[in-house]
């Protein structure tokens, strides 16, 4: 007898690289002769942005910049001063494989930094960055997607075969004003930038997403020194994202970074600055999937000849859901006795995210590190610095199987009230998004060998043979103990059910 085995192809997506990446900050740094002398370094940190990526075989390379920011109040006048550096770095690591076709998702954090005053003029800078890196390559695999005269068990299951990935790096630039009845600026003291997708659009081969970026600035000001002013402003984000193969019907998750940021006062003929220009770098971080209906085959034998099945185990995954959550969370933090005149700005950074399923929820732990920018009551600048431990839960109802999740956190904003001297109610804002995924490692057949040499031992006598089965057994399992087929046992008995929910007698026709 011919046999013929009939095959496909499916798409999985396979994790190649599932790590972090550690890059020194090393700089012996000298003020230039126009920034004043340092008296006591309030606050350093490094912002991190990861320039480009590429992959060349089992090679993938970095280029990232490190932005070193460091507040500082001045000898001889105590005012506050600002200071930035960048530092460019490259960074490889070897695959355990060629990625050619590949992507990866990488996020990066600064872990620490030390700025330590040799004398007013020089520094020595220590620090370090962590890189949360995830290598993914799709791969094409063939199965058994039919044989004739072969009794195959197959499986209907979603699977995310298309699943793809891209970015987009993209310039915006604007003037901005400081506002009606704001003092001149004389320096910029410290800024920070979030980017929010909003909505999105999906067309053939495109995507049309919107969103904002919220610009928060601290400055000083010329006639009252010793305090700083803050403002706000919200800019427009439109993009058309170039993305081949995705169309209305895929599931599409977008997010915005911001890459690097460049300010330029604006100075009048007078010498005033009522106006600056930011120059943004933003990226367009786009996954989109889409779900897809298929039949593996897990088991396979012949009513006739030996059989030997050959299988894998495979990672299947599953688009679930796309998640946007906004969380407000409430903390109380002690002043610890720091003798505040008042507040005039926070900085603050988020650690390493973690997290963990509970049931019908995932749960997300991450630190915030914060800083309390202020006056003393001897009107010194002073910084008041806060590590909180943050705990919030995403509802995700019932998963049968297992979820992956790669949380993308932002702080859209903190607010405060003071309690009392010493203690302060915060109201921090946090925007959580990203793609959960359901995957789970099946059996899936391969490729079969028929040994047509090798006829089974049948009993010939009878063409039909009565069992007496349990509730809980599986059609399939009996038809292939007795050599018969799924579809026989099934007419003969009028079961319409592959696993029995009751105890009893079942007739078993034997076939060829």
């Amino acid at each position: 007898m011919e046999f013929h085995v009939s095959k496909e192809n499916i798409c999985v997506n396979e994790t190649i690289f599932d790590g972090v990446l550690e890059q020194s900050v090393e700089l012996d740094y000298m003020l230039p002769d126009y920034c004043p002398g340092i008296f006591k370094v309030l606050k350093s940190h490094i912002d991190t942005a990861i320039i480009s990526q590429r992959m060349n075989g089992n090679k993938l390379t970095i280029d990232g910049v490190a932005v070193i920011k460091m507040l500082y109040v001045s000898e001889n006048d105590n005012k506050l001063t600002q200071l930035e550096q960048k530092q460019a770095f490259t960074k490889s690591v070897e695959l355990k494989e060629d990625c050619t076709g590949g992507y990866a998702i990488i996020s990066s954090k600064c872990n620490y930094v030390n700025c330590r005053p040799v004398n007013s003029k020089r520094l020595d800078i220590h620090g370090a960055i962590s890189m949360k890196t995830v290598v993914i390559k799709p791969k094409n695999i063939q199965i058994i997607s039919d044989c004739n005269d072969l009794q195959l068990h197959k499986r209907e299951t979603n699977i995310c075969e298309n699943k793809l990935f891209v970015t987009k790096d993209f310039t915006i630039k604007e003037e901005l004003e400081i506002g009606h009845g704001k003092p001149a600026i004389h320096d910029i003291l410290s800024y920070r930038a979030v980017a929010t997708a909003q909505d999105y659009k999906m067309l053939a081969n495109k995507i049309v997403c919107k969103g904002e970026i919220s610009l928060h600035t601290l400055y000083l000001c010329s006639k009252t020194p010793d305090k700083p002013e803050v403002i706000e402003h919200t800019i427009p984000i439109s993009q058309i994202i170039d993305l081949d193969g995705v169309d209305e019907d895929f599931k599409c998750y977008v997010r915005f970074e911001i890459v690097n940021y460049d300010i330029d006062m604006q100075i009048e003929d007078d010498g005033d600055c009522y106006s600056f220009t930011v120059e943004l770098g933003v990226r367009a971080v786009c996954e989109a999937g889409k779900n897809k209906l298929v039949q593996l085959v897990d088991d396979c034998y012949s009513t006739c000849y030996e059989t030997e099945n050959i299988e894998e185990k495979i990672k299947l995954e599953k688009m679930n859901r796309l998640i946007q959550e906004n969380i407000v969370l409430k903390k109380n933090i002690s002043l610890n006795q720091s003798n505040l005149e008042y507040i005039y700005d926070m900085i603050y950074d988020i650690g390493a995210v973690n997290w963990t399923r509970k049931e019908n929820s995932i749960e997300i732990m991450c630190s915030l590190s914060l800083t309390i920018l202020a006056v003393d009551q001897e009107h010194t600048p002073i910084c008041v610095e806060q590590t909180i431990p943050c705990e919030m839960n995403i509802d995700i109802g019932l998963l049968e199987q297992e979820c992956g999740f790669e949380p993308y956190l932002q702080i859209l904003n903190i607010a405060y009230t003071i309690n009392s001297i010493d203690e302060l109610e915060l109201r921090i804002e946090f925007l959580i998004d990203g793609v959960l995924y359901e995957f789970s490692y099946e059996n899936v057949m391969m490729d079969i060998q028929i040994h047509e040499e090798q006829l089974k031992t049948r009993d010939d006598k009878c063409a039909l043979r009565l069992y007496f089965a349990d509730a809980g057994e599986s059609i399939w399992e009996i038809a292939k103990k007795y050599n018969t087929s799924v579809t026989a046992i099934i007419e003969q008995n009028s079961i319409d059910q592959e696993v029995l929910s009751s105890r009893g007698m079942i007739l078993i026709p034997i076939v060829d």
